[in-house]
C-alpha cells in the first residue's frame, strides 16, 4: 500500500488521536477523523471530522466508506455502566473488526498497552488483552502496538500539580521504575508501522528512550523550575485495600486504586534498543519533555508540549 494513503482514525479527538491526525495530515494522506462528539474537533483543518461510535455497527460503516486503512487509538479508562470498557473498548472493537470485514478494510492498527501481565488483573488492561486475541484470530492485516506509559499523561497527573499547586501525590514510594515515551513519538512511530508493508499481523513492542522513577522525574521538575513542594505518599498496602472495598460500588476507583497499587509495586521497564533498530527516528528524552513543558513556568501556571 504505498502513495497516499485514506486513513480512518477511531479515537481522533484523543490526545494521541489528535497527533496521529496532525501526522498523517503532514504527510499529505487524506484523513477521517471519527470522534463522537463531533464538536471537540471543531478547529480541525486539514481532514474530514465523521461522527461515529464503537458501540454503534452502522456509524461505523458509514465512517469506513471510502478507507484503505484504520488507526484505533479509542479507549474508555474512565468508563462505567454505558461506557465501561467492556462495552466500549472489548464490545466496541470487536463491532469494528466486524465493520471491516463487511466493508473489505483489511488494515487496522490497534493500540494496545504493554504492561506486565498481573497487570490484566484490572478491567480495562484485560479489554485491551482481548481485542488482541480477536484481532489475531480474525483475517485482518493488524498491527498491534503495544505502547509504555505515556509521558504526557504522568505529567498531567502527577508533575503538573507539584508545579501548579506545590503539592502531588505518588502511589506507594515512587521509586519504580517505568518506562515513558512522548505521545508525540508514539504518532509517529504509529504512522510508521502503518505504512510498514512489512509489519503485517504483527505485535510490535514499543520503548521509550529511558526508565525514571517518579521521584526522578519530580527531581528533574524541582531542578527545572525551582519548585520545591509537598509529596504525599499513598501507601501500596492502603491501595490494595481500597481497591478491594471500592470495588462494588465505584469501578472507576477501584480501577485507579487497583493501578495505584500495581505501579506502586512493579516496576515496567523496557528497551528501546530493538524498535529503534527497526524504526530509526530521534526520541524526546524525559529531561528534554519536563524542560520544553516547564522551563519559564512560574508557580501557579503550567503549559503542555505541542
Amino acid at each position: 500500500m504505498g502513495g497516499r494513503m485514506r486513513v480512518l482514525v477511531v479515537g481522533a479527538s484523543g490526545q494521541l488521536g489528535r497527533k496521529v491526525v496532525g501526522r498523517l495530515i503532514r504527510e499529505g494522506d487524506e484523513v477521517r477523523a471519527m470522534t463522537r462528539d463531533p464538536a471537540r474537533l471543531s478547529g480541525l483543518v486539514g481532514a474530514v471530522v465523521v461522527a461515529g461510535d464503537l458501540t454503534d455497527p452502522p456509524s461505523l460503516d458509514a465512517a469506513l466508506t471510502g478507507v484503505d486503512a484504520v488507526v484505533s487509538t479509542a479507549n474508555s479508562f474512565f468508563g462505567r455502566g454505558r461506557t465501561h470498557p467492556d462495552r466500549v473498548d472489548l464490545a466496541g472493537h470487536r463491532n469494528l473488526i466486524a465493520a471491516l470485514q463487511r466493508r473489505g478494510v483489511e488494515r487496522l492498527v490497534f493500540v494496545s498497552a504493554d504492561v506486565p501481565e498481573r497487570w490484566r488483573q484490572i478491567d480495562f488492561f484485560a479489554c485491551k488483552h482481548a481485542i488482541e486475541q480477536a484481532l489475531q484470530v480474525s483475517e485482518l492485516d493488524y498491527r498491534i502496538i503495544r505502547a509504555p506509559a505515556f509521558l504526557d499523561v504522568l505529567a498531567e497527573v502527577v508533575l503538573d500539580p507539584y508545579v501548579r499547586q506545590g503539592r502531588t501525590t505518588v502511589f506507594g514510594a515512587g521509586d519504580q521504575p517505568t518506562n515513558v515515551i512522548a505521545i508525540h513519538d508514539v504518532a509517529q512511530l504509529v504512522v510508521r508501522i502503518l505504512k510498514d508493508g512489512a509489519a503485517r499481523r504483527e505485535v510490535i513492542h514499543l520503548a521509550g528512550p529511558a526508565n525514571p522513577t517518579v521521584r526522578e522525574l519530580l527531581s528533574d521538575v524541582e531542578r527545572i523550575t525551582g519548585c520545591r513542594g509537598k509529596v504525599v505518599q499513598i501507601p501500596a498496602g492502603a491501595l490494595k485495600v481500597m481497591a478491594t472495598l471500592l470495588r462494588p460500588f465505584h469501578v472507576v476507583a477501584h480501577r485507579l486504586c487497583l493501578m495505584g497499587y500495581l505501579s506502586a509495586t512493579t516496576a515496567s521497564e523496557g528497551d528501546a534498543h530493538q524498535m529503534l533498530k527497526r524504526y530509526p527516528m530521534s526520541m524526546i528524552s524525559p529531561y528534554a519533555f519536563l524542560v520544553a513543558r516547564y522551563a519559564g513556568v512560574e508557580k501557579g501556571s503550567t503549559q503542555g508540549n505541542d
